[in-house]
């Protein structure tokens, strides 16, 4: 009898731990990407980050010059998203056509130092990616 219920409790316990698993897991699939990931290149890629602002020193007509920039860009790119007579591969063409523009739109408006600053912190974020890639746990270690 003690047999049965040790292994009755064992089973139960088993059980539970194994449900309390799955539930955890299925609810971090259904949060959406940018909360699972604390971020999202999407981030970077409406202009430089704060740091790289600081080192820029943008004048006050910069600034809003690329508001104004940005704001047509997220505006044009919500459009794209929204346009359903688009097929997914138009929809990523239109996505770098305007990606192509907004960039031109931005290197317009900055200084050749400017641009140069933003040369230099591209190319150390590379680099520093590429650093980073070694060391995942399952990655190709940088190789292609």
């Amino acid at each position: 009898m003690k047999k049965i219920l040790l292994f009755a409790c064992g089973l139960f316990l088993f059980g539970m731990a194994s449900q309390a698993q799955s539930t955890d897991t299925a609810a971090a699939k259904h949060r959406p990407r940018m909360e699972r990931s604390g971020g999202g290149r999407m981030m970077g890629m409406m202009g430089p980050n704060k740091e790289l602002v600081k080192k820029l020193n943008l004048t006050t007509d910069q600034q809003a010059k690329l508001k104004t920039i940005n704001e047509d860009f997220r505006k044009q790119a919500a459009d794209i998203k929204n346009n359903s007579s688009l097929s997914d591969d138009q929809k990523k063409e239109s996505f770098r056509d305007l990606f192509k523009k907004n960039r031109e739109a931005q290197n317009a408006v900055y200084t050749d130092e400017q641009k140069e600053i933003i040369k230099k912190d591209m190319q150390e974020r590379r680099q520093n990616r590429g650093q980073r890639r070694g060391g995942r746990p399952g990655g190709n270690n940088g190789q292609q």
